[in-house]
């Protein structure tokens, strides 16, 4: 049978189908070159077929024309479709796998749940629809689906360098690992939708609808996000550097008052904060309970350091202590670590015997924390250090407690520590412990 012999066979509908499906089966009819616009009767493409179920594995249809036409759960493993016309046609639960529609105009034409692994859409334009595909490894690099339907598709792996999906809806898509280098994303919506490992450098997402979606290692290089809605974003480890552009982003739910951040870790941290009363019982926990402890504690300093900390703990008290020993000058990670417990501590208290190092950290911590307090302590016998002049202007630097032993130390120790919860209390409008 011949092309001509098989687009007369195909034109006779349902029958016609069955016949050639059955040629297929047997082995007596290979794959031909077939112009499927061809098929349509009195020149009126509207009244083309029901090519329902047909296989067309492997056949060549490059350039063809396809209006309207039912072509759902139809066989086109490994066909070449590319440059082809389809308007408005159906290829619901097509076999498409390793098929070739580069170049392909797939205006208004459905493929969803079709099978799409590993075919190649390079070049392709819609809009279509994609929902529910498995489109795994599939290449899309290039291609123009603007406002196209890949709700709920299996991109995972696939390649959408280059392409245009401006407006086009992703919602509950698997892109885990997938290249979207270079894309065109602007308000494209990927709620829900799953982009771990995905490469997302230098993509355009401006306006883009990333609520409740997963980044985990995406890569965000030179990404653009400004005015991403991000709500209920999960976002760990992504890769992002200075020309990352990451302005506006809006982590208030749908139909809510809009609220704004500049960064995609910082939003997932406001939204926990706000959506979840457990964190901030930790938070308020934190502030309230934690006590940063500074020092250089050597052999003989050493009990009193453990005898404080120990007391600190008990119900009396019940602070969380939290111990820097600066037996070495202390490295940049250190410094940044200490401030950061700083600010979360409700009070210090800063051993400066034989600790120069301290009062360098004291220096970066002290002048811009007006609301933590802090109490130094000095070993009886040890000159008070001249460095001490800078902090005379700030009255939250308490005066300093002189100590003879641990033993003298634990018996003042709420009288020592008082100066600074009543501060600590004052500017946190709280009264009592």
């Amino acid at each position: 049978m011949d092309s001509t012999e098989a687009e007369a066979l195909l034109a006779t509908g349902r029958d016609g189908v069955n016949q050639w499906n059955r040629h297929r089966e047997r082995g007596d009819q290979q794959p031909l070159r077939l112009q499927l616009d061809n098929l349509s009767l009195d020149a009126d493409w509207f009244t083309m077929p029901s090519l329902r179920g047909v296989d067309f594995g492997g056949c060549e249809l490059a350039a063809c024309s396809v209006y309207s036409a039912d072509l759902s759960n139809a066989n086109l493993y490994a066909a070449d479709l590319s440059e082809a016309r389809i308007f408005g046609s159906s290829f619901s639960d097509a076999d498409l796998s390793e098929a070739n529609l580069s170049g392909a105009m797939l205006d208004r034409s459905v493929f969803d749940r079709a099978n799409l692994t590993e075919a190649l859409l390079a070049n392709a334009a819609g809009p279509a629809s994609f929902l529910r595909a498995h489109m795994e490894r599939a290449v899309l690099a290039g291609a123009n689906f603007d406002r196209s339907e890949f709700a709920a598709a299996d991109l995972r792996g696939a390649d959408l360098e280059r392409g245009s999906f401006e407006g086009a809806c992703l919602d509950g898509a698997n892109l885990a690992g997938a290249r979207l280098s270079n894309a065109k994303l602007k308000k494209a919506s990927f709620v829900g939708a799953n982009l771990d490992g995905a490469d997302l450098s230098n993509a355009d997402l401006s306006g883009a609808v990333l609520d409740e979606a997963r980044m985990i290692g995406t890569n965000l290089s030179g990404t653009v996000l400004d005015g991403c809605s991000v709500y209920g974003i999960s976002a760990w480890d992504v890769v992002v550097d200075e020309a990352t552009r990451q302005r506006d982003l809006n982590i208030g739910r749908e139909g809510q008052a809009a609220i704004t951040v500049d960064d995609l870790e910082m939003a997932q941290f406001m939204y926990m904060l706000m959506n979840n009363s457990k964190l901030r019982n930790v938070i308020d926990t934190i502030t309230s309970k934690v006590v940063l402890i500074l020092g250089r504690f050597t052999e003989n300093r050493l009990p009193v350091l453990q005898a404080m900390r120990e007391a600190l703990r008990q119900g009396e008290f019940d602070y969380v202590p939290v111990v820097f020993d600066f037996d070495k000058p202390a490295s940049r990670s250190t410094a940044e670590t200490v401030a950061t417990v700083a600010s979360m501590a409700r009070f210090v208290i800063a051993d400066l015997s034989d600790a120069k190092s301290v009062l360098q950290e004291l220096r970066e911590i002290v002048p811009s924390r007006p609301s933590l307090p802090v109490q130094p302590l000095l070993v009886e016998g040890d000159t008070l250090p001249g460095m001490l002049d800078f902090f005379k202007y700030y009255p939250w630097f308490l005066k300093p407690y002189i100590y003879t032993d641990a033993e003298a130390l634990l018996a003042e120790l709420a009288e020592l520590i008082r100066p600074a919860i009543e501060m600590s209390n004052e500017r946190r409008g709280e009264s009592g412990p």
